[in-house]
């Protein structure tokens, strides 16, 4: 019986995972090598069987996607043989073969699916049949002509043929095989190098007109330095090097040079972002001892975190005398206990928003340059000091503050706040007496092992290796919630989104513009949703007049968005926005009018809508924003709660403070108060009667000292104590006002140059002798939290993508919604110890700050935010809570130990789980030594030398 195999698939499995499949195919007939061969052995293409069980598989496969066939012909009739497709194994029984054609040593061919008789034809000596396989099914041919066909079959892929005889004779040819494939015309491509490392390392075979890529990195103390051989040249983006075209046999030979010096780069360090590191600051080459903190400890960068919960590592990079050029960075995979991987995988810049294949985000931070103080932030008159960030405060001689704005020690700094994303600016330059901070978000899935988990940060310059930071990610035996404890509201609209990335305001329904505006919502919500926060007013598909979300915005409000199917994964897999808010700004008014006619009937049809499809989520009406005709808000509140439709059960929110809500608009549900000043007593009234009734109290946007601000230049802590305060005082939900205010209508100053304009609200043109560049209620980032990926008004800073790039304040706001998920798996455990640390971190919290006189603007004078500013004190909180959760002080499973190989021999990181024991080294698992004192705490230690000949392990010492 002799075997054929024929491809005519649409897609052929590409040779390398880089090239780019092109249709020059040329017919080429190879012999058929046999795998997973058992009581047989080949002869070449021959099979021959040696016992009576023999059994094999060809090599060759009909891939994923494709559409192909396999052929035989008879030249045995008494044999009894079973010849099927198979997935990627040879078959041990007929049943195990989808799809087989069983030839019973007699006459009839049989069709055979799983173990399942489909029919037969007869056969006799020298009949030809084949199997034609496509994504529609699969024909059985005989001669040509098809004699039982499956329809409608989706086929697994990859295909491949099996050969199973039936008690074969011992010695007898069973197969005798070739196969003709359509493949295209392929050139074998052969790579080469010294000082260098490359990838792959061997010959690839490449199609006809096809390039090639290597992965190349020089060795320690190298750098490359030039590209040879007979490929055509090709080019370089950040360590990968793609050849021209490829048209014949060919080689690449890379080589490297001795590095001189370290390419400008003098220290690398890390923290949490928290503690705002500005461009000219070189903190870590003027004092090496003192960047300590709870992530660096001089040598590893470390972090710890649930399952299902977002990390952060932000890794500075100095050039404290020259300018350092070409640099490139990597974040290697994370591995920990049982083969547990954290993947680090770097996207094309079109899939951005696809978050399926890749754990880590590495991001290059931007800033802004502050010219002048938020007035929106914090107060801006005498005694106010103590309330403005303490590098911008000006300096206390003999207990007073003295100066100007140039005394302020970050006058005119430029703050981190951007995070584009690595793939967006894989090589970058550092000005001489600068640094340059990269962020890495880690996302630890929920299929993580407890324990910790290793890798490593890796910095370059033109291809040779600087620096390689150690990277120590310990996973607590825990998981946070999908969804979060601390709720959120966020607006951002389409006319000023879509003016960025289309040119165009409003474009109309349908057109290219008005698609690419969509898109870019989209994206937003995918990230606003990876960060824990729920988006408003961007349902940009629902028609005027319509008393029901827009179909494109549903799958949001189902989760069914927020899945793999869609590129997402992360926190709130799966899970809805949880938020709609019906007529934002009041522009239910324009399109219904101001009627109780109009307003009963559009509520009756919006909370009949929500009670059918989506009953669960919270939603209300947005009445008005920000007045204070307090009887107006309360006829219209007082029309929905008294309406005897089903619109009486739709909650109706207005921005006023709670004792206005609590004392003159009785019908409001919803009251969202802007926190400046309060009456302790007061507020704390009006707000137990608010929930006495029933009713909810969401806070928004944020100023200092009651809360932390969202100003660009405030401490990264103050988005972070936002939630905790929220949790403190039981505030329902936080609305900050504005994702993406590009153009400050309000103030007449028109389109912002977002990426080099920290000022993003407020006149700002005078400049005041102690806040700097002033205007009317000048600030700094305040109504923007997302930068436009494409700009189109201002070109020159556009990266071309459609959808947005966050800003820093977005991930310093999710650390604290994080946090509050840990203080409610903590709450449950031991309420009262977590009362305490949550007093203890916020020991004063909005209306809790005392003032004697609201009407007088210093009210809060030598007032200072009562948290502390210092981000590892809100980390060991963090620790303290996950503690708590756990039950113990020792994270994961046993002792965490990890060992990694480095330039210079290997260092042993260890986590707190290894407390009390000892670190041991041998150079044979024979003589083991101890190193040092038992370990009391998180650590690591370096050897130099030969690493391939250490041994290290943890050893419990006996009582």
């Amino acid at each position: 019986m002799k075997f054929t195999l024929n491809f005519t698939g649409r897609r052929l499995m590409p040779l390398l995972p880089v090239l780019i499949c092109r249709t020059t195919l040329t017919a080429q007939t190879v012999p058929v090598d046999w795998m997973d061969i058992s009581g047989a052995h080949a002869e070449g293409n021959t099979l021959i069987a040696d016992d009576f069980n023999a059994a094999a598989r060809s090599s060759q496969t009909i891939i994923a996607d494709g559409a192909g066939s396999f052929q035989f012909t008879v030249f045995a009739q008494s044999h009894h043989v079973t010849a099927g497709l198979t997935n990627g194994v040879a078959a041990a029984t007929r049943a195990q073969m989808p799809f087989a054609i069983d030839l019973n040593g007699g006459s009839s061919a049989e069709v055979w699916e799983s173990g399942t008789y489909k029919g037969e034809t007869t056969y006799a000596v020298g009949d030809v049949f084949s199997f034609s396989v496509s994504d529609s099914g699969v024909n059985y041919l005989k001669n040509g002509t098809a004699f039982h066909t499956t329809a409608g079959t989706a086929v697994s892929y990859p295909v491949s043929l099996s050969a199973l005889p039936v008690h074969p004779v011992p010695g007898s040819r069973l197969f005798n095989a070739t196969a003709t494939t359509s493949l295209p015309a392929t050139f074998l491509v052969s790579p080469a190098g010294s000082h260098v490392t490359f990838s792959p390392d061997s010959p690839q075979r490449v199609a006809s007109g096809d390039p090639v890529s290597f992965t190349v990195v020089a060795d320690p103390g190298y750098t490359r330095s030039a590209v040879g051989g007979s490929a055509p040249a090709g080019s370089f983006t950040g360590n990968v090097y793609t050849t021209g075209p490829i048209t014949a046999d060919c080689s690449v030979v890379f080589s490297a040079s001795p590095t001189t010096g370290s390419a400008g780069i003098t220290a690398v360090w890390a923290n949490d972002g928290a503690d705002k590191v500005v461009r000219d600051e070189i903190r870590a080459t003027t004092n090496p001892a003192g960047v300590g903190n709870s992530v660096w400890d001089g040598t590893v960068a470390r972090q710890f975190g649930a399952r299902n919960e977002v990390v952060s590592i932000n890794f500075i990079i100095e050039a404290a005398i020259t300018p350092a050029a070409d640099l490139s960075v990597g974040l290697s995979d994370l591995t920990g206990p049982g083969g547990s991987v954290i993947r680090s995988a770097p996207r094309p810049a079109h899939a951005l928003f696809t978050w399926t294949g890749t754990e880590c985000e590495l991001f290059l931070v931007r800033y802004l340059e502050i010219k002048g103080l938020s007035a929106f932030g914090y107060g801006l008159y005498s005694g106010s000091e103590p309330q403005i960030p303490e590098k911008l405060r000006l300096p206390l001689v003999n207990g007073n503050y003295t100066g100007g704005w140039s005394d302020r020690p970050h006058h005119d700094k430029f703050y981190p706040d951007i995070a584009v994303p690595m793939e967006l600016a894989p090589v970058f330059s550092i000005p001489a007496g600068s640094s340059q901070s990269v962020w890495a978000d880690i996302y630890i899935p929920k299929t993580a092992a407890a324990g910790l988990h290793t890798g490593s940060f890796s910095l370059s310059a033109n291809g040779g290796l600087l620096r390689k930071i150690p990277v120590a990610l310990t996973v607590r035996n825990f998981e946070l919630p999908d969804v979060p404890s601390s709720k959120t509201m966020l607006f951002t609209g389409y006319g000023t989104v879509s003016r960025r990335y289309t040119g165009v305001t409003f474009p109309e329904r349908g057109t290219p513009e008005d698609t690419r505006t969509l898109q870019v919502l989209h994206h937003q919500r995918l990230m606003a949703h990876r960060h824990k926060i729920s988006l408003i007013g961007d349902d940009a598909t629902r028609n005027p007049g319509s008393d029901q979300p827009g179909d494109a915005y549903r799958p949001f409000l189902s989760g069914d968005a927020f899945t793999a199917a869609n590129g997402y994964a992360g926190p709130g897999t799966g899970v809805g926005n949880g938020i709609y808010s019906i007529g934002t700004y009041r522009s239910w008014a324009g399109e219904w009018g101001v009627t109780q006619t109009a307003i009963r009937s559009h509520t009756d049809q919006w909370e009949t809508w929500f009670q059918t499809n989506f009953p669960a989520t919270e939603r209300f009406l947005y009445l008005i924003d920000e007045s204070t005709n307090y009887a107006e808000t309360e006829t219209w509140a007082n029309w929905m709660k008294t309406n005897s439709g089903i619109g009486r059960n739709l909650a109706s929110m207005a921005t006023v403070s709670a004792p206005a809500a609590a004392s003159q608009i009785p019908s409001l549900t919803i009251a969202a108060s802007t926190f400046g000043s309060g009456v302790t007593e007061e507020w704390q009234n009006a707000v137990d009667a608010l929930r006495a009734a029933g009713r909810k109290v969401m806070l928004y946007n944020g100023k200092r000292p009651g809360q932390g601000a969202f100003s660009t230049e405030c401490d990264g802590v103050d988005l972070r104590e936002i939630p905790w305060g929220q949790h403190k005082k039981g505030i329902d939900r936080w609305f900050f006002w504005e994702a993406t205010y590009y153009n400050d209508f309000q103030y007449g100053q028109g389109e912002t140059d977002v990426f080099n304009q920290a000022k993003t609200i407020g006149v700002g043109k005078t400049r005041h002798s102690s806040y700097g560049l002033q205007g009317g209620n000048a600030s700094n980032g305040d109504g923007v939290l997302f930068y436009p990926g494409t700009d189109l008004v201002f070109p020159a800073s556009s990266y071309g993508v459609d959808g947005p790039l966050a800003s820093l304040r977005l991930k310093h706001w999710r650390r604290g919604i994080q946090d509050v998920d840990y203080l409610a798996l903590a709450g449950a455990k031991d309420a009262a110890a977590v009362a305490a640390l949550v007093q203890r971190m916020v020991p004063k919290a909005m209306w809790e700050l005392p003032i004697t006189d609201p009407n007088d603007p210093s009210y809060y004078a030598n007032v200072a935010p009562s948290w502390s500013m210092n981000p590892d004190d809100w980390e060991a909180s963090r620790k303290s809570l996950g503690d708590i959760i756990e039950g113990s002080s020792a994270p994961g499973n046993g002792p965490g130990l990890a060992v990694i190989h480095t330039p210079d021999g290997a260092m042993a990181i260890w986590d707190d789980a290894a407390k009390g024991w000892i670190l041991q080294q041998s150079a044979d698992l024979s003589g083991w030594s101890d190193v040092g004192n038992p370990i009391s705490a998180a650590g690591s230690h370096t050897y130099s030398g030969n690493a391939k000949k250490l041994f290290i392990r943890l050893a419990k010492l006996a009582p």
